[in-house]
């Protein structure tokens, strides 16, 4: 359910509060990935955002251009707040600023946890990482 969610820019004053949640959201029976932090340098470009509800941040997307392609380096929602679209509207966002950006393609590295949402967004598994790691990769080329 997505009624008073709010999707905005990170501000710099709440990188603290956006880690904490990734490190609380990725801790180990979460997902245990190793992307915990928060980007100062993306939260200035604004390549970070936040959906939140009555002022509590409750996921958080990072993305960033890498030659031809967007990479999502992110995306991370509470724990408690699983299921009620807030995944899917920060993806959205990431596809939209990975086509302003001019990009080809958004890449997206999921683990086991992750792979399925990913790939029920439309991201196509490209090749299986070392370790945990899967590389998805989506086109935002339309015809």
């Amino acid at each position: 359910m997505t009624v008073g969610l709010v999707l905005r820019p990170a501000r710099l004053d709440e990188i603290a509060a956006l880690s904490a949640l990734c490190a609380r959201a990725c801790a180990p029976g979460n997902g245990d990935r190793t992307k915990t932090t928060i980007d100062r340098d993306a939260v200035t470009a604004h390549r970070t955002f936040v959906v939140d509800r009555g002022g509590e941040a409750l996921g958080v997307a990072q993305l960033r251009p890498a030659g031809k392609e967007a990479v999502l380096d992110l995306l991370v929602v509470a724990p408690e707040s699983l299921g009620r679209g807030i995944g899917r509207l920060l993806y959205a966002w990431a596809l939209g600023a990975a086509r302003a950006l001019g990009a080809s393609a958004l890449r997206v590295t999921a683990d086991e946890r992750t792979l399925g949402f990913f790939e029920h967004m439309g991201a196509q598994l490209e090749r299986r990482g070392n370790g945990a790691g899967k590389v998805l990769r989506a086109s935002l080329i339309t015809s």
